[in-house]
């Protein structure tokens, strides 16, 4: 009798189970999609947009139909506290994130949801992302000079010898550089003789970053820009 109850009852669970997976597809749902891959970043004057490959399987390679949502999470430390700062349906594969501020250097991670509410594991870590920086015509070097500021625009107090970027003009145009040293991360390059010195090791680059001397071994790292017709710089960080 004992057997026959259990069976009885296994019978029901089944059906039962069954039944909720035809009326709720999704009920028993337990695979989650693919992680979001080819993650972009890239800064205005007022905002960082984040941008990924769709998702097209789930995570063990099978087709997803099912896709629901993708969300974003930021942080300011890379590889750690990273916290959700938006999401997108399904069908949108770019986010505008408007709430940062000058200055500040953002990691972004997205995942995908399916309608199951199952969360893919993170995407790679993008690039750090920093916002677009205006640099007034009048404030720009003359040949032979060299501007120094922040990430935020704003020039260092005279007393801080360290920046976060260079410009420089070279044969009618400019040059704009991390003002970091490759070898060991110091910002306190000094430029005289159209060339940089690290007052830290010693290392020498020509005035366009590359490497004269070492210990040095990489060139430093060149910022793109657009000059307006009023003559300010818009510099880009990513």
């Amino acid at each position: 009798m004992k057997r026959r109850a259990f069976l009885k009852t296994a019978a029901v669970l089944t059906l039962g189970a069954t039944l909720e997976s035809c009326l709720n597809p999704t009920a028993l749902d337990k695979l989650a999609p693919a992680a979001p891959t080819s993650i972009r970043v890239e800064g205005s004057l007022s905002w960082i947009k984040v941008s990924w490959a769709a998702v097209t399987t789930n995570s063990d390679g099978s087709p997803i139909s099912d896709l629901q949502a993708y969300r974003i999470y930021r942080s300011l430390i890379p590889a750690s506290g990273f916290e959700q700062a938006g999401s997108v349906s399904s069908n949108v594969t770019a986010w505008k994130d408007t709430a940062v501020r000058a200055g500040q250097i953002w990691y972004y991670k997205v995942t995908a949801v399916d309608k199951s509410g199952n969360e893919s594991q993170f995407s790679p870590e993008s690039a750090p992302a920093i916002l677009s920086i205006r640099v007034p015509h009048a404030i720009l070097p003359q040949h032979g000079e060299a501007l120094f500021l922040n990430y935020d625009g704003q020039r260092p107090p005279p007393s801080d010898t360290r920046s976060d970027i260079s410009i420089t003009r070279f044969q009618g145009s400019f040059i704009v550089l991390s003002r970091f040293c490759t070898h060991a991360g110091c910002s306190n390059m000094i430029f005289k003789n159209s060339e940089w010195e690290c007052q830290c090791h010693g290392s020498r680059f020509s005035q366009q970053g590359e490497v004269r001397e070492g210990p040095a071994q990489n060139a430093l790292r060149a910022f793109n820009f657009t000059q307006e017709s009023n003559g300010d710089l818009i510099v880009s960080f990513t």
